[in-house]
């Protein structure tokens, strides 16, 4: 592997590697919020049904699909972002993987939502991001990783 490149001169980071760290400070974020209320047993904060969409987080992050392997989804979403720093210096075969196991935990969640006929908004949110930053790594500079 070589040296990470340097984003701009000067050492400042383009607007997109920018934007790709914030969004997954954001879903780690989230995944972080989600884990630590479901094993400290504490209500999640969740706003009221919004123009008809069943908005129901507890409903979804306590139902046997909120869980994969025995852990919580949100846990694997965190760990699936710390990642994502981690694949920025990958090669592309690994990223693909990083994007595509991103896209297997979005299609289960959203599958997932359907089924109970209910959304988080929360998971919605780790949704987008995760699919936002899986696009990124399809574009290297978008990203701000090295171009093989």
């Amino acid at each position: 592997m070589g040296a990470a490149p340097k984003d701009r001169p000067g050492g400042r980071i383009r607007r997109g590697a920018w934007l790709y760290r914030a969004l997954l400070l954001g879903v780690f974020a989230v995944g972080l919020y989600l884990t630590w209320t479901h094993y400290a047993a504490v209500p999640v904060g969740c706003p009221a049904p919004v123009a008809g969409v069943p908005v129901d987080c507890a409903r979804v992050l306590d139902s046997s699909g909120g869980t994969v392997a025995g852990l919580p989804l949100a846990l694997w979403g965190g760990l699936w972002a710390v990642a994502g720093w981690v694949v920025l210096r990958a090669g592309r075969v690994l990223r693909v993987l990083w994007a595509a196991f991103g896209f297997a935990g979005v299609a289960w969640g959203v599958g997932h939502e359907a089924a109970l006929g209910a959304v988080c908004l929360w998971c919605t949110a780790m949704q987008v991001g995760i699919v936002i930053t899986s696009l990124m790594q399809g574009v290297p500079a978008l990203a701000g990783e090295r171009e093989d």
